[in-house]
């Protein structure tokens, strides 16, 4: 999780998702531990505002020290979050156990926690993502617009100058070097968001089919064919609500579908 602030999400998520994808993990026995499903959703409240220490700063005109400071403890936030999470674990130790209770009448009572997580995880993603996209939409400054925001143009980071054209660059009294870095850093952060759309897209549909209980009912192009249809959702909601939002909430369906199947198992 260090690394993947520290080098950006393009060059850790793709390995990182292809390992899950090709792990037992892919088929795990829907128990979780009531304690650590509790904990699960006490740490994303605060693992999705950690992204606030790279922006409260600037809003409260903070000096540079004290903003370069708030980056460093970013960067390092993901052990902060492992840290609350175990926390959370062990306060709940005693009253839930470490294996969780299984009610006849309620089996699955970690399910609304693990759910929950996702579900806000997808809420919060989809307002920062399409409030960003509105903001680019409305705005009057060329240096904010949707296509400048989202489309990468690798002239003005002077990166390709004989195959890219380099536009006049609004930035003036900056000097020209100083300039081409904050384009690199904004052409990275273009391709890094581009990235991370295609592995979620191409990971979270790796995984539904594989939960699915209702598979036998359907012969082969059946299946090929409600299999092309969740990826257009997919490909449709990350254009809509951003990747966060469409991954987390196709991973929350994903969570009901494991304890379905596992339910049609058992019968």
């Amino acid at each position: 999780m260090i690394l993947w602030n520290a080098t950006g999400a393009a060059i850790i998520q793709p390995p990182y998702f292809y390992c899950i994808a090709k792990s037992k993990a892919t088929s795990r026995d829907p128990t979780i531990p009531l304690n650590e499903a509790i904990s699960l959703f006490m740490t994303t409240i605060p693992a999705l505002l950690c992204p606030l220490l790279l922006f409260v700063p600037v809003w409260l005109n903070y000096s540079t020290w004290s903003h370069h400071g708030f980056i460093a403890i970013f960067h390092v936030s993901p052990i902060l979050v492992i840290l609350i999470f175990i926390a959370g674990v062990i306060i709940l130790l005693p009253r839930h156990g470490l294996v969780s209770k299984k009610d006849a009448k309620n089996p699955d009572a970690d399910k609304p926690w693990i759910v929950a997580s996702y579900v806000t995880a997808g809420i919060v993603s989809s307002v920062v993502h399409i409030a960003t996209v509105l903001t680019s939409l409305r705005t009057v400054s060329s240096d904010a617009t949707f296509a400048r925001v989202f489309i990468p143009s690798p002239g003005r980071a002077n990166l390709f100058p004989s195959w890219f054209p380099n536009p006049a660059s609004t930035l003036s009294g900056l000097p020209t070097k100083y300039v081409e870095l904050l384009e690199q850093y904004h052409l990275f952060t273009q391709f890094d968001l581009i990235v991370i759309a295609l592995s979620c897209i191409v990971f979270v549909h790796a995984l539904l089919p594989n939960t699915r209980g209702d598979d036998a009912k359907f012969g082969p192009k059946t299946k090929a064919a409600i299999e092309k249809r969740e990826l257009a959702y997919l490909f449709l909601g990350t254009l809509v609500i951003g990747p966060g939002g469409a991954g987390s909430f196709a991973l929350a369906i994903r969570e009901s579908r494991i304890r379905e199947h596992a339910e049609v198992k058992g019968q």
